[in-house]
């Protein structure tokens, strides 16, 4: 996987797995920005200035491996695709194999929901500042409101793996010992989106003057 000089240390892990049931019809089809929300995502992510992209991928794991092949041409190549065969357990699963596919040189890494579209300045911005001040675990706020992704150091690895389901998962971390977690405070209002129902799809359209 090729990235240029100017990377950051941080691995960048696009969470794809899952069903979309509260939504009704798959997310990762979705259109956004006149292609689907899947490739762009993906697409955002390559623009960042991390070390490293890694997708994960769970049901019609074929289908979107396929569509991202066809769709981002030679750039396909500088993506690691990892697929999830115990998806239906919860975004746990994918987290924790996610963690398990980055270099073992990675120092920082972002647990991305395909869902939560971002730009590729604002996940350069929060890299920066969580680098930048050595920080453990850093998430974007916008208007008083915590958003996502957060980064979190791979010094907290054990931690990490030790997530799960019924401890509302990454919550449970930051949860855990609130003092050391920073804020990133961020100006675009993208920060705090979840397209989680089709409500939620057609604000964040609304939002990014896409309708």
């Amino acid at each position: 996987m090729e990235r240029d000089d100017n990377e950051l240390p941080v691995s960048i892990v696009l969470l794809a797995a899952g069903s979309s049931d509260r939504m009704g019809t798959p997310k990762q089809t979705l259109i956004w920005y006149g292609a689907p929300l899947l490739v762009r995502q993906v697409q955002a992510a390559l623009d960042c200035k991390a070390s490293e992209v890694v997708v994960i991928l769970g049901e019609n794991f074929e289908e979107y491996r396929s569509l991202l092949k066809t769709q981002l041409g030679s750039s396909f190549n500088n993506i690691s695709i990892i697929e999830n065969i115990d998806w239906g357990l919860g975004k746990t699963s994918s987290v924790k194999l996610g963690i398990k596919s980055v270099s073992a040189r990675s120092k920082n890494i972002i647990l991305w929901a395909a869902d939560s579209p971002r730009t590729s300045q604002l996940m350069n911005d929060l890299m920066e500042y969580h680098i930048s001040n050595d920080n453990l675990i850093t998430y974007p706020w916008y208007d008083s409101i915590e958003g996502h992704p957060g980064i979190f150091s791979l010094s907290l690895k054990e931690e990490l793996f030790s997530i799960t389901e019924e401890k509302q998962g990454l919550r449970e971390i930051v949860n855990k010992n609130p003092g050391r977690v920073s804020k990133f405070i961020s100006d675009d209002a993208l920060s705090i989106v979840n397209m989680n129902t089709l409500e939620d799809y057609n604000q964040a359209l609304s939002l990014t003057k896409q309708i």
